[in-house]
């Protein structure tokens, strides 16, 4: 039985091939059969040219014998994939036309690669002025946990969610934040022009003016710059918190307080006078994708003042990261929360 479905196989290990990708891809491949299972009549074909993590089980109909035959078939079909860039020199030497180009970008992403449209990176220019050092991602996760630690399904406690949420206003606001790394860096900025006018008028040597607290960017920035920066950042902020900076058990809390301010005609209050710098560190996080609509002229201006602002909350992060907790109220839990917890106690009531 064995020896009949072995003479049923045409292909055998090691031998060069013409293979498809299995994934509904019209073209074919050079490759190498690797494996034949004699149970079932499938062939695992390593592509050339290409890591092993491509190697695929086939079937006998989506292969060719590499023959001189099949090669001028396929090349007069146009049916045969690339294979290690060579038809990608062939490309460059020549001017091809629309349809032609189309036809081998869909050849070059080779076997198991479908075409998902343009590619989008969410890399940007940003990131790495943004990237949060191991110190203040951990207070990221600290918070985290204490505020989405509870699962709203999960009605093992009678009371109410064991979860918390930020005592609001907090204790020190990015407001304060803000207005504290304006006044140092503006008085940074006065320094350098002043020492640079200094040694100016006096004609002294560049090394001898260099000064400690100088940064590389002092004298090209400006008062004025810093101060937009800020509103700016401030700005952004209060797009951004509603849509992007909120867990879904805040969201309630959030909501409240925007209908406590409207009542008390508190509505002109800036969110950045209320939430911590745990939320401006959630921003950061999300900056390189909300600033991927700003001029890439920029980042020589706002990217340093971003990483600065970032330094100086790591290196104050006692004194910045000082928020309070507490159990959310009734009117501050989920709907699903209000429903479980509800009738959890409405049941116990009865026993």
């Amino acid at each position: 039985e064995e020896s009949q479905s072995t003479q049923k196989l045409r292909f055998a290990k090691n031998e060069k091939i013409f293979a498809k990708d299995g994934k509904g891809n019209k073209y074919y491949y050079p490759a190498t059969v690797k494996l034949v299972k004699q149970q079932g009549g499938r062939i695992k074909v390593h592509y050339s040219g290409w890591n092993e993590r491509w190697d695929q089980w086939l079937t006998e109909d989506l292969i060719l014998r590499d023959t001189e035959k099949n090669r001028r078939y396929l090349e007069a079909s146009k049916l045969l994939g690339n294979q290690q860039g060579k038809e990608e020199e062939e490309e460059t030497n020549n001017v091809t036309t629309t349809k032609t180009s189309k036809r081998k970008r869909e050849e070059d992403r080779g076997p198991g690669r479908k075409r998902r449209g343009p590619a989008v990176s969410v890399k940007t220019v940003y990131e790495d002025f943004c990237e949060l050092p191991l110190t203040l991602k951990t207070v990221l996760l600290d918070e985290m946990e204490k505020i989405t630690r509870s699962d709203p399904y999960d009605c093992s406690s009678v009371r109410a969610p064991t979860r918390a949420v930020h005592q609001l206003p907090a204790p020190v606001t990015i407001q304060q934040v803000l207005k504290h790394f304006s006044k140092k860096r503006i008085q940074q900025i006065n320094s350098a022009i002043a020492t640079t006018s200094s040694a100016e008028d006096t004609k002294a040597p560049s090394k001898a003016v260099s000064n400690s607290s100088m940064l590389p960017t002092d004298v090209n920035l400006t008062a004025q710059d810093v101060e937009e920066f800020c509103d700016r950042l401030t700005e952004l902020f209060e797009i951004a918190l509603p849509k992007f900076l909120l867990y879904p058990q805040e969201q309630p809390q959030y909501e409240k307080l925007v209908e406590s301010m409207v009542q008390v005609d508190d509505a002109k209050k800036k969110l950045t006078e209320i939430f911590g710098c745990e939320y401006l560190l959630r921003l950061y996080v999300r900056l390189p994708v909300l600033m991927q609509a700003e001029s890439v002229g920029n980042i020589k201006l706002v990217g340093p003042l971003l990483a600065e602002l970032l330094v100086l909350l790591q290196k104050n992060r006692s004194a910045c990261f000082k928020a309070s907790y507490r159990e959310p109220l009734p009117e501050e839990w989920l709907d699903i929360e209000k429903r479980n917890f509800n009738q959890r106690n409405m049941d116990v009531s009865d026993l």
